[in-house]
C-alpha cells in the first residue's frame, strides 16, 4: 500500500516521525522506488551500481552488500535525537532538489514487516565485524540502524509513504530580493549583507 504525503510550506518533522516510530523502515528516492517497484525487490550496493551518498563509500551495509534499515520500534526520544543528528532520514540533503528558490525532496519510506523481524542483522554486528577485523572505523549509525542480508524481496514491504517535502530555499532569500528589488532595495540588501560579514569576522 502506498501512500503519499504532501507538506508545501509546512512543518513536517513532527508528524512524520510520528509516522515512522514504531517501525522499521528504509529511506529512499521516489526515483529509486519506482526501481524496485519494478524489480520487486530492494537491490543491495555491494557492486556499487547505485549513486552513493556523501561519505557512504565505508559503510557496514556497502562492504557486506546488505540493505539498510532503522529501527524506531523500542526507542528512545533521545536515541532518535542522536540517530537524527548522524542522519536526517526525514529530509536527507542530498536528496534535495532546488529549483526556482525552492527546495524539494521527494522522499520514499518502505515500512518493514514486523513479522519478518528476525531476519534483520542487528546494529552490534557492525562493532563486531570492525573489532573482527582490525578496522579503526567503519560507518554506521549507532542503535537504530539494522540490516537485511543481500537483496529486500518487496513481499517484507507492508507500505511505503511517499513523501514530497517543499519549501522555500532561505539560503536564495538574499539572490531571490536581489532579482526583485528596486535599485534603493538592492543598495540596502548590499550594505546590510556587508555589516552581516563584518560582524561574523568579529565573531570568528
Amino acid at each position: 500500500m502506498e501512500i503519499t504525503i504532501e507538506y508545501k510550506d509546512k512543518p513536517f518533522e513532527e508528524e512524520l516521525l510520528e509516522l515512522l516510530k514504531g517501525n522499521i523502515f528504509h529511506v529512499t528516492s521516489y526515483e529509486n522506488f519506482k526501481l524496485i517497484k519494478s524489480t520487486e525487490m530492494i537491490a543491495n550496493n555491494l557492486k556499487k551500481s547505485f549513486a552513493l551518498n556523501p561519505g557512504s563509500d565505508g559503510c557496514f551495509s556497502i562492504i557486506k552488500g546488505y540493505v539498510s534499515f532503522f529501527d524506531l520500534r523500542h526507542t528512545s526520544t533521545e536515541t532518535i535525537n542522536q540517530t537524527l543528528s548522524k542522519y536526517y532520514f526525514l529530509s536527507p540533503p542530498w536528496f534535495r532538489v532546488n529549483e526556482h528558490y525552492r527546495d524539494t525532496f521527494d522522499i520514499v519510506f518502505l515500512i518493514f514487516d514486523k513479522k519478518h523481524a528476525n531476519k534483520l542483522i542487528i546494529n552490534s554486528a557492525a562493532v563486531e565485524y570492525r573489532e573482527n577485523n582490525k578496522l579503526s572505523f567503519i560507518q554506521y549509525i549507532p542503535q537504530t540502524e539494522c540490516w537485511f542480508p543481500g537483496d529486500v524481496p518487496l513481499k517484507y514491504i507492508t507500505k511505503s509513504f511517499h513523501v514530497i517535502i517543499s519549501r522555500p530555499d532561505h539560503t536564495s532569500s538574499f539572490c531571490n530580493s536581489m532579482s526583485k528589488g528596486t535599485s534603493e532595495e538592492i543598495d540596502r540588501l548590499i550594505i546590510q549583507a556587508k555589516c552581516e560579514s563584518l560582524k561574523q569576522g568579529r565573531s570568528g
